[in-house]
């Protein structure tokens, strides 16, 4: 009987052991995560968005942040910054034209837990040949430089009427 209560406290000690070193209760990794070019940049960011988890939904659970990594390839991934809990977007920015990256989206939890989503790319950020955002200030330049043309016309009609006045009454002296 000793010989088999031996075995049982064996086996919990093991059991908390193990459960410690591999927790069976890692965060849930984000949803949906998709990653695109930034609109109306200058071709220097990549914007990530994603779902947020069940157990980050509830609240009950205890996820602390997400954790934002990139790599130009997927061996090399690197920390590039963070959101809180309940954030569904991380913009990524002074990124180069030239390269294409990979990214990872790591979930953290209270107890120091981790867990990391499936790797995301290759994306590369592209500049954007006309940027809709600033739309109004084109047309204030249009506008402007239309009226500052009209201006112009005038001013140089005027100019040349005087000139030719001038000119008509200086022959006109002359042949006094």
């Amino acid at each position: 009987m000793k010989f088999f209560q031996i075995i049982f406290l064996i086996s919990q000690v093991l059991f908390l052991f193990v459960d410690n070193i591999y927790p069976s209760d890692l965060p849930s990794t984000p949803k949906d995560i998709y990653a695109y070019d930034t609109p109306n940049d200058n071709g220097s960011s990549i914007t990530l968005m994603w779902s947020i988890p069940e157990n980050d939904e509830s609240k009950e659970d205890d996820v602390v942040e997400y954790i934002i990594l990139r790599g130009e390839q997927i061996k090399n991934m690197k920390i590039i910054g963070s959101v809180p809990a309940g954030s569904t977007k991380y913009e990524d920015t002074k990124l180069s034209r030239k390269n294409e990256y990979y990214y990872i989206i790591r979930t953290k939890d209270k107890s120091g837990n981790f867990a990391d989503s499936a790797v995301i790319g290759p994306i590369s950020p592209v500049a954007q040949w006309f940027n809709s955002a600033q739309t109004p200030i084109a047309i204030g330049i249009v506008i402007f430089f239309y009226h500052f043309n009209i201006f112009i016309f005038i001013l140089q009609d005027m100019v040349s009427k005087f000139l030719l006045d001038a000119y008509q009454v200086l022959m006109l002296l002359m042949k006094r």
